[in-house]
C-alpha cells in the first residue's frame, strides 16, 4: 500500500456527498444478506469451499490480477496506490487475507473485512484515457465504481472455474451455476450492486466473452511495467509463475504480454500438470487443504477440540502471523 497516495486523496464536498451516499447504499445491502453468525455465508456443501480449499487455485492468480489490470483505470489504481516492487509480499498477504474471510470467515470477519476493503476502495480515485467514438477524453475513476469491481470478480470467478477444471477434471454445469449463485454474495460483500452484477451463469459468460473482445481492455507500456513485477516475485519460481499466466490467459492477452509458451514449455507445463494432479490424490486431507479451510471446520464443529488441525493452523496465525490462515 503507497501510503503516501493515500494520504494526498482529498474529495470535493461533491465527492464527499457521493461517497456517503455509496456508503448509505452499502450498507443497506449488507443489510439483505442472510444472518449466519459464526457459521458464515458458506459451507461444507456449498462450491465455493469445494473450489477455494484447494491450494491449487493460488495459481491462478496471477492470470486473474493480468486480466485486471487490462483495464486501464485497474492499471492506474495499482500502479498509484500499490508498492508491488516493495511489498510484493504483504499485498499478496493482504488479498489471500480478505477473500479467505469471504469464503472461510464467520458472518463477522466477512462484514468486517468487506467495510474496510469498501472504505480503502473508496481512496482509490484517479484519471484515465479513454477512447468515445475515436476519439480520447479524460475520465475520473473510483475503485468502488460497480463496473471495475464486477470486472475483478469476474476474473476470480472463470479463472477459478477453469483451475478447477484443469487438475480435478469438468464440472457439471448445475455445480457451475451453484458456484456462480453463491458468487453473488461475494458481490456483495465487495459493494456490487444486484443490478450491476449478471443474472446468471449463461448471462456472465456473455458478459465475460464481450470483455475480453472489448476495447475497453488493453495491454499498454503501464500494463507492461506491471506484469514484469508480477511475474519476477522474491520467492517461487518465476518460470512456474510465467507458466500458469500463460495457461489461464486467453490467447490474445498471453501474446500481448508476451507469455505465449513455446513447445518445450507446453510440455513442461503439461508434466506439471500431472505431477500435481497425482500429489494431491496421494497428500492427505490435513496437508492438502488451505488452512482456512481446517479453520471454518473446527469454527464450526460444537466442541472446538485442540487436536484438530483448524486448531493448530488457528493458534500459529494468532501468534506467528502465519501468511496463510485467516484470524477468526
Amino acid at each position: 500500500m503507497n501510503k503516501s497516495a493515500f494520504n494526498s486523496v482529498r474529495l470535493t464536498e461533491a465527492e464527499k456527498q457521493e461517497a456517503a451516499q455509496a456508503t448509505a447504499a452499502f450498507e443497506a445491502q449488507l443489510a439483505k444478506l442472510p444472518k449466519v453468525g459464526d457459521v458464515g455465508f458458506f459451507g461444507p456443501k456449498s462450491m465455493t469451499w469445494k473450489i477455494y480449499r484447494e491450494p491449487t487455485m493460488l495459481l491462478g492468480g496471477i492470470s486473474a490480477l493480468l486480466l485486471q489490470i487490462a483495464h486501464p483505470a485497474i492499471a492506474e489504481g495499482v500502479r498509484k496506490f500499490s508498492n508491488f516492487h516493495e511489498e510484493y509480499l504483504y499485498r499478496a498477504h493482504r488479498t489471500f487475507n480478505a477473500m479467505a474471510g469471504f469464503y472461510f470467515g464467520s458472518e463477522e470477519l466477512a462484514l468486517k473485512t468487506a467495510r474496510r476493503l469498501f472504505q480503502m476502495h473508496g481512496m482509490i480515485r484517479g484519471n484515465v484515457g479513454k477512447k468515445v467514438d475515436g476519439w480520447w477524453q479524460i475520465e475520473k475513476f473510483c475503485a468502488r465504481d460497480p463496473e471495475l469491481l464486477t470486472w475483478v470478480l469476474a476474473t476470480l470467478v472463470e479463472t477459478s472455474l477453469r483451475i478447477t477444471e484443469l487438475i480435478h477434471g469438468p464440472l457439471p454445469r448445475s455445480e457451475k451455476e451453484q458456484f456462480f449463485e453463491e458468487s453473488k454474495i461475494i458481490a456483495t460483500l465487495m459493494g456490487i450492486p444486484t443490478k450491476d452484477y449478471p443474472d446468471d451463469l449463461t448471462a456472465f459468460e456473455h458478459y465475460y466473452q464481450i470483455m475480453l473482445q472489448s476495447d475497453t481492455l488493453q495491454v499498454t507500456p503501464t500494463n507492461m511495467r506491471l506484469s514484469k513485477i508480477i511475474l519476477r516475485p522474491p520467492y517461487g519460481s518465476n518460470r512456474i509463475f510465467r507458466a500458469m499466466a500463460a495457461v489461464f490467459l486467453p490467447e490474445k492477452f498471453a501474446q500481448e504480454y508476451q507469455l505465449l509458451p513455446s513447445p518445450t514449455e507446453k510440455k513442461w507445463i503439461e508434466r506439471f500438470v500431472k505431477f500435481l494432479r497425482f500429489a494431491l490424490k496421494i497428500t492427505p486431507d490435513f496437508l492438502r487443504f488451505a488452512p482456512p479451510y481446517h479453520q471454518a471446520n473446527w469454527r464450526r464443529t460444537k466442541e472446538r477440540r485442540k487436536w484438530h488441525t483448524g486448531y493448530f493452523y488457528t493458534l500459529i496465525t494468532k501468534h506467528f502471523k502465519f501468511p496463510f490462515g485467516i484470524n477468526i
